[in-house]
């Protein structure tokens, strides 16, 4: 039980500061006045047995050395109230060692029955060993240890989960959390970590996951969202999570930031490269004029976002296209909506992919930004794929993927960034499935664009200088 008055709280509760011998007891006087006799059996001690005092506990002086006489025993014998909590403290820490023994039971993935015929009992007696209504004795938690391939070391400290894993992405997923991002997740932290982690990261109070299914955390940012479904999209946890990534990120980011021109050929023209944009080139000179590029790994209800975090642009890419190509689009699209001036009031969040049909002018304008930025006379390059694409349905699904590529050779392209970004602009060419099916193929051959992602940032962002929590986050969330 608990009491209102918790008086045992107060230091001069448990503070000794006189003793006197009596013929059977030991009369003891504590810091706030009160008064007790302990019977020397009590003690373990007999009318014989020296007693001194050593800045307010109490020592027991025999043959065998000396000993402190706990205080809070000597209280319970005396306050039947202070007694009552001692026991409902134990009966939590049973309670809490049950949790324990349950979360890494889960987390190994065993059954009561299997784990209890190991350790020699019944399921039933196990079961109540883990709701903590059985005292355990030493060999019996230590029987049950070795049945879960676990020591006392995994039951110990403050740190030590009692919840599992597997319930704590139950109740995430539930609460919208996408079940690979969580389970990439919880591979990478560990029990001890994990639920910390995952609420510090998605914006969520640790006790309430715990509990069940968390209510989501504010963004804290105005955000437009960019889906032809943008109510489905405000409940996306990758979000909150995106943001969550980027704060930290802002913070220890220091080079000044610059304005970025509203004129995409003259980026490129400053980014003085042979065969058109890379995404290595395009990333660094992001990077280098102040804006924050992180690559994520979970492209679930998110595919991307621009927004400031105080003066700091940030851009977060997700995709669950592997090839830069892909990814080099994304991004032109997201510096097309900082150059031009589409985030003065509020982030962007893409929830579709850019180039698909959305009834959205900024959207319009930052495709064709991302389209002039990336390919020289984009207007006459696509009119010309076009041109030699024309026939029926059946002729452009067969010739557009081969037009794209020759076109893009004859102008000394990359084949890979001119097929994807055609895909996006000529919408009235092939169907949508077999154009992105053609860029697909030609930019699989490419490798893979997180590497060069992940290189740039760690380049730029001293991991180790954020908070812990932080740097938990992003060293699982920026570098897998």
């Amino acid at each position: 039980m608990s009491v209102d008055r918790r008086y045992w709280e107060e230091p001069e509760y448990g503070e000794i500061v006189a003793i006197e011998t009596c013929p059977d007891a030991l009369a003891i006087e504590f810091a706030n006045g009160d008064r007790i006799e302990a019977p020397f059996g009590s003690l373990g001690a007999d009318a014989e047995t020296a007693f001194r005092l050593d800045e307010g506990s109490l020592i027991l002086v025999d043959h065998d050395g000396e000993r402190e006489i706990d205080w809070m025993g000597l209280r319970a014998r005396s306050d039947p109230v202070f007694a009552a909590e001692l026991r409902e403290r134990d009966a939590e820490e049973s309670r809490r060692i049950g949790r324990r023994l349950r979360a890494l039971r889960e987390d190994g993935g065993m059954s009561q029955k299997t784990v209890a015929e190991t350790a020699g009992m019944a399921p039933p007696q196990l079961a109540k060993i883990e709701k903590g209504e059985s005292d355990l004795r030493i060999s019996t938690m230590s029987a049950v240890l070795r049945a879960l391939n676990a020591d006392f070391g995994d039951i110990a400290g403050p740190d030590v989960p009692e919840v599992s894993m597997k319930r704590v992405r139950l109740n995430a997923q539930k609460s919208g959390a996408p079940s690979a991002a969580l389970k990439d997740l919880a591979s990478r932290l560990g029990p001890r970590r994990f639920a910390t982690v995952i609420a510090h990261g998605f914006g969520w109070d640790v006790d309430g996951l715990l509990a069940g299914p968390p209510s989501s955390g504010e963004l804290g940012v105005a955000v437009s969202f960019k889906s032809r479904n943008p109510e489905r999209a405000r409940s996306s946890p990758l979000i909150r999570l995106a943001r969550t990534i980027s704060e930290a990120s802002a913070a220890v980011y220091e080079a000044p930031v610059e304005s970025l021109p509203a004129d995409p050929v003259e980026i490129r023209a400053q980014l003085e490269v042979q065969g058109g944009v890379k995404l290595e080139t395009l990333t660094g000179w992001a990077w280098d004029r102040g804006v924050v590029v992180i690559p994520t790994p979970w492209s679930q209800n998110f595919n991307g976002a621009a927004w400031y975090v105080g003066p700091r642009p940030v851009v977060v890419l997700s995709s669950s296209q592997r090839s830069p190509a892909f990814w080099l689009f994304d991004l032109a699209h997201e510096i097309g909506h900082l150059a031009l001036g589409h985030l003065a009031w509020e982030g962007v969040v893409e929830i579709d992919k850019p180039g698909k049909e959305i009834d959205d002018r900024q959207e319009e304008e930052a495709n064709r930004f991302a389209l002039d930025l990336l390919v020289p006379d984009s207007a006459r390059l696509f009119a010309e794929i076009r041109r030699r694409s024309a026939g029926s349905l059946d002729f452009q699904k067969r010739n557009f993927k081969f037009t794209a590529i020759e076109v893009a050779e004859e102008e000394g392209l990359d084949p890979a960034v001119v097929t994807t970004t055609a895909a996006n602009a000529l919408t009235d060419v092939a169907e949508e499935v077999d154009r992105w099916g053609s860029a697909q193929n030609i930019a699989k051959e490419q490798g893979e664009a997180m590497p060069i992602m992940q290189a740039a940032f760690a380049e730029r962002i001293e991991v180790d200088s954020m908070p812990e929590l932080d740097a938990a986050l992003v060293r699982v969330v920026v570098f897998e």
